[in-house]
């Protein structure tokens, strides 16, 4: 009897159950892992809201002076300008409105 042919079976047969076997430890991982992503986000959570510190950083005296100075801008661009007529003596220079 030819011993080689029935051990390349064996080896072939025991590689597709190392691959099957890896398969199964991927998927275990990836399930796993993703619990311990919710279980860190909870956890995270939980000690944000329990610990009554105020993680919020205060406003910044520049940025809301910049702020207030875009919003008057803004509101004052949204109100119609009255049109600038210009006025010219009779040598064409520009003169000013009295």
């Amino acid at each position: 009897m030819d011993y080689s042919l029935l051990l390349n079976i064996l080896i072939i047969a025991l590689q597709i159950i190392v691959i099957a076997v890896l398969v199964e430890i991927s998927k275990q991982a990836k399930q796993m892992n993703a619990e311990l992503d919710g279980n860190i986000a909870q956890a995270i959570q939980s000690v944000i809201q329990n610990s009554g510190v105020d993680f919020a950083e205060p406003i910044n005296p520049i940025q809301a002076a910049l702020a207030e100075l875009l919003k008057n801008k803004i509101a004052s661009a949204s109100e119609p300008n009255p049109a600038l007529t210009a006025l010219r003596n009779a040598d064409g220079k520009f003169t000013q409105q009295d």
